[in-house]
């Protein structure tokens, strides 16, 4: 039989390594988010062509890499109407977005291989880990502040072009 002693010091033991455990994941959560808010996007223009209306041009930070696409608007505060993220992914894939971190609303819009809309997910929640889904398969992803897609009169169909470097 082990004595009180004994038991009482493997108790305390567990409980350290436990709090331990419980620390590290916590850190590591925030040197996570600390690296992803370091994060640096390339710079682009996205051109949506509305049928029967000009082309809405917007200045875009542009996101290729991983790191880049997980990152996305994740802590931005401020959103102009010629402004957002472009994600350019480099086969057709269905594309699932959140939006933890992210305090704008947003109107996600998922672009096919053929560079028309396939769907918007309109007026996102704020901060939400709700996903948001391509309809079929999509080669990019363009992020804009919300209410904006209605306003400019795109959906599915609609003609978009890109050009990085800008």
């Amino acid at each position: 039989m082990s004595s009180p002693r004994l038991l009482s010091n493997t108790t305390g033991v567990l409980c350290l390594w436990v709090g331990a455990l419980v620390l590290a994941v916590a850190l590591a959560q925030g040197w996570h988010e600390k690296n992803l808010q370091n994060i640096s996007f390339g710079q682009g223009q996205v051109t949506f062509y509305p049928e029967g209306a000009p082309p809405v041009v917007l200045r875009v930070d542009v996101a290729t890499t991983p790191e880049a696409q997980a990152r996305g608007l994740m802590f931005r505060q401020h959103l102009a109407d010629d402004e957002g993220m472009l994600f350019l992914f480099h086969q057709p894939a269905m594309q699932t977005f959140w939006m933890k971190n992210t305090p704008l609303s947003l109107d996600i819009i998922f672009v096919g291989s053929d560079g028309r809309i396939i769907n918007i997910a309109a007026h996102t929640t704020p901060e939400s880990e709700q996903t948001y889904a391509s309809l079929a398969p999509a080669t990019a992803v363009v992020e804009v502040r919300a209410g904006l897609a209605a306003r400019w009169g795109i959906g599915p169909g609609t003609r978009v072009g890109y050009g990085l470097g800008h």
